[in-house]
C-alpha cells in the first residue's frame, strides 16, 4: 500500500508459522525498498508459535491482530484498524487497543510498531548482567591485583550466562581449558 503523505506499506497477513531466517529477510528486503513492513495475525494463539514471537521481537514487542472487532471499526471509520496488543515487560500483554496505521513509527529501523515495549527492557537486563560483571571484576582484581582473571567471584555471573546464553556451556566445555 503506497498511502499519500503516511509511506508505503506491506502487510503481511500471517497464516502460517514462519520461521526466523524468513522474518529477517523480509524485513531487510522491505526495509531496503523503503517499506514498512506490518505483520498482522487473526488470532494471538496461547501458547505462541515461535515464528509469532520472532515477529512480535522484530515489531518491539507489538503484536497486530485483525479479528472481528478490528474488521467492525474498520468498516464503520472507512480505514484499515488492527488491534495492537503489546508486551506488558511481564510476560503478558497489556489491554489491547485499536490503530489505525497513522498511529505506527516506521522511521526507526526495520519494523513498525506503536510503541517500543522491548529496547528500554532489554537495556535494563544488559545494565542488570554488565553491573554484575563489573562488580565480580572488582572484587577478584582486590582480591589478585597482578591476575584478576582467575577469581571464584566470577562463578555466579558464569553460571547465569551459561543458563541464559544457548551455547555457552558449549564453548566452555569445548574452549575453556585452551
Amino acid at each position: 500500500a503506497d498511502l499519500t503523505g503516511l509511506g508505503r506499506f506491506a502487510l503481511e497477513v500471517q497464516l502460517s508459522k514462519p520461521f526466523a531466517p524468513e522474518i529477517a529477510a523480509r524485513h531487510v528486503h522491505y526495509d531496503a525498498e523503503g517499506i514498512a513492513l506490518v505483520w498482522i495475525f487473526s488470532t494471538l494463539e496461547n501458547p505462541m508459535p515461535q515464528g509469532f514471537h520472532d515477529v512480535v521481537a522484530m515489531q518491539r514487542g507489538n503484536a497486530f491482530v485483525f479479528d472481528d472487532e478490528a474488521e467492525a471499526a474498520s468498516l464503520e471509520r472507512g480505514t484499515l484498524v488492527l488491534k495492537c496488543f503489546m508486551e506488558d515487560g511481564q510476560g503478558g500483554w497489556r489491554e489491547p487497543r485499536l490503530i489505525v496505521l497513522d498511529d505506527l513509527q516506521t522511521g526507526a529501523g526495520r519494523s513498525a510498531f506503536v510503541e517500543d515495549c522491548r529496547s528500554e527492557v532489554l537495556k535494563q537486563r544488559s545494565k542488570q548482567v554488565r553491573a554484575r560483571w563489573w562488580d565480580a571484576m572488582k572484587l577478584a582484581r582486590e582480591e589478585r591485583p597482578n591476575s584478576p582473571e582467575y577469581s571464584n567471584h566470577y562463578e555466579d555471573p558464569w553460571s547465569d550466562m551459561k543458563s541464559g546464553v544457548p551455547g555457552v556451556w558449549e564453548w566452555e566445555r569445548d574452549f575453556w581449558i585452551d
